[in-house]
């Protein structure tokens, strides 16, 4: 009888909380409270690049009984759909900077008017992308184009934290002068929290970054790449040590790079445009190829060149046999939004390129997208020619950072010149690895030898066509790469 009663009267009380809680609870909306006719969208602020700001179209909003209308903001952190949204705390102003501190955001604005009666909440109709503090305000761009930051593309390259490139140097040249190369890097290594160029008397928590000139560099060179250049190697390999040689005329730079592999300090040289060499086929037949050849056929070197960004014929030098050439991909969004893949990108530098070079023998296994016939026709790969790219990367839609005429600001970069940098930090950390293993650096013999033989086949994502392709030569760095081209070399050597 005593549980029978203690029973009812737990029932009872929780019925009491009910009944309080539907008394006392929030009253439903008043249909007086305000009224949106139409969302409110995100928009860029028009003040600086990265500013946005939310126009509640207050024009839109109506309500049943006049008086004051107070209206509040506030922020949402979404996924690349502009879904899956949470609060971004703190922030609460109708115009602001999006909070750099979380990388790439994806940002949705939230207007809450209020009048005596009640109050509404509606979300923008739209969201706003916003990358390393360059904004997009277009969803068509969002959804065709994915931006990486450096953490993301180490993640993507499966890259551990003791894969830093320590002890390595990688050389990066780049055709006129640069100004203010040092503060773009910084800039963008402490967006990133990446170690900083080393100043006088430092050596601990920051990387080495040497500027020099091969003879006079000429004119100010504006183009952003050598920024872009230096901050994606970097981002990469980030405790590599970085030679920069900026130079206004290729046999200056050929002389130089000659003097660098004869020091013995510097293993992995990145080209990702070459100007001068572009004009004038007898010129780089006769000077440009064989400086190339004395400079990067070393036994312990390797050359990495941008096979272009205007499809075939591909940019010279980078059909040489004595360098890696490497084409471009570009990210494509899964239809889950949260995995991605790579396609080819269209405008890789492909095929035979105006100064065509006999096939090596490494690269005769291949015959895809070219015919036979030993000839030189622009726009036609003949099987018998050295054909570009060997190998990809990507080469679309990432920041960095650059000055301008007017100041500094952040850009969209891509092209053949953002995947070469990239390959160059690959083989940096290649090296390291063979290093602690007490091995030599790579050389460009033994790597060519190791990819067309298809040693390395579980580093490179095999991007379609498959096999070996125009656009993507034999693929482009998946998770593993560097563990994968470590062991092909020292499997190469050890039947060597």
């Amino acid at each position: 009888m005593l549980r029978r009663v203690s029973a009812w009267a737990v029932l009872a009380a929780a019925l009491a909380v009910v009944l309080f809680e539907a008394t006392t609870g929030p009253p439903p909306p008043s249909p007086n409270a305000p009224t949106s006719f139409s969302r409110p969208l995100v928009q860029p602020a028009g003040i600086a690049d990265d500013e946005v700001r939310i126009s509640p179209q207050i024009g839109a909003w109506g309500e049943n009984v006049h008086g004051p209308v107070h209206y509040r903001f506030s922020w949402l952190e979404c996924d690349l759909e502009g879904r899956s949204c949470s609060p971004l705390p703190g922030l609460q102003a109708q115009t602001i900077v999006p909070p750099q501190e979380l990388r790439i955001v994806t940002l949705r604005g939230v207007v809450t008017a209020t009048n005596r009666f009640g109050s509404t909440t509606v979300e923008t109709s739209n969201f706003f992308y916003d990358m390393a503090g360059y904004p997009f305000a277009h969803r068509t761009f969002v959804r065709r184009h994915l931006q990486f930051d450096p953490d993301q593309l180490r993640a993507w390259y499966g890259l551990g934290s003791g894969q830093t490139g320590a002890g390595q140097t990688i050389v990066i040249t780049d055709f006129g002068r640069q100004e203010r190369l040092r503060y773009a890097v910084d800039h963008f290594s402490e967006h990133y929290g990446l170690p900083k160029t080393c100043r006088a008397l430092q050596s601990r928590g920051c990387f080495h970054l040497v500027i020099t000139s091969a003879g006079n560099p000429g004119r100010v060179n504006l183009s952003g790449e050598g920024d872009a250049d230096v901050e994606w190697a970097h981002a990469i390999a980030p405790d590599a040590r970085i030679t920069f040689i900026q130079f206004g005329h290729a046999q200056q730079l050929l002389d130089r790079l000659g003097w660098l592999g004869d020091a013995g300090r510097d293993s992995v040289v990145s080209d990702s445009w070459c100007d001068p060499c572009s004009g004038f086929r007898g010129f780089a037949r006769d000077v440009v190829y064989p400086g190339i050849a004395l400079a990067c056929g070393r036994a312990h070197v390797v050359c990495v060149q941008a096979s272009g960004d205007h499809g075939s014929p591909g940019d010279k030098p980078s059909n040489s046999p004595y360098v890696l050439a490497v084409g471009g991909t570009t990210f494509a969004r899964q239809n889950d939004g949260s995995t991605q893949r790579e396609v080819p990108w269209g405008p890789s530098g492909s095929g035979n390129t105006d100064v065509p070079l006999p096939r090596p023998a490494w690269q005769k296994t291949i015959s895809a997208g070219c015919v036979g016939g030993d000839f030189s026709l622009v726009g036609v790969s003949s099987c018998a020619k050295r054909a570009v790219p060997d190998v990809s990367a990507t080469a679309a839609s990432v920041p960095d950072f650059q000055p301008t005429k007017h100041g500094a600001h952040w850009f969209i970069f891509s092209g053949t010149s953002l995947s070469t940098p990239l390959w160059a930090g690959l083989i940096a950390l290649t090296d390291q690895q063979l290093e602690q293993a007490g091995q030599p650096p790579v050389g460009i013999g033994e790597l060519h030898q190791v990819l067309y033989r298809g040693d390395v086949a579980k580093g490179l994502d095999d991007v379609p066509p498959h096999g070996w392709d125009l656009a993507t030569g034999l693929g482009s760095p998946k998770s593993g790469i560097v563990t994968a081209l470590a062991g092909a070399i020292e499997r190469y050597r050890a039947q060597h």
